[in-house]
């Protein structure tokens, strides 16, 4: 389930927290940068993100998240993370096709990843 949140409780940035760094760990790997900036987030960062987030649950257990700000008629997405133990079930496409239907006003989409992480850019060139 998916679930769209303009606040952020400290329980759900700790499990937010928790997936960025298992995810952003396997990125770093990749991309061979260790000191990715999302790995030294905090949960106080989470809980005051400006960012609007989905929140991809399987349960009660937040599995994957998706935040984003919208700047002028551009919708920029500063983090799409699913946790390691869940990759592979599509659920970081159903977090882009949820932003989308979200936010139906906006044409324009924007996110960076490290061009060495084939994965993400995999994704997002679909």
């Amino acid at each position: 389930m998916i679930e769209k949140k303009s606040e952020i409780d400290k329980v759900t940035a700790q499990q937010i927290l928790h997936i960025q760094i298992a995810s952003y760990q396997i990125e770093a790997n990749l991309i061979n940068y260790p000191d990715l900036p999302p790995l030294r987030e905090t949960v106080e960062d989470i809980m005051t993100s400006p960012e609007t987030f989905l929140v991809y649950r399987d349960g009660e257990q937040i599995v994957g998240a998706l935040s984003y700000e919208i700047l002028d008629e551009t919708l920029d997405i500063g983090r799409l993370i699913v946790s390691p133990t869940h990759f592979r079930r599509g659920i970081a496409r159903q977090l882009l096709d949820a932003v989308e239907t979200a936010e139906p006003q906006i044409h324009q989409l924007t996110v960076s990843t490290g061009a060495d992480n084939a994965p993400a850019v995999r994704l997002y060139h679909k």
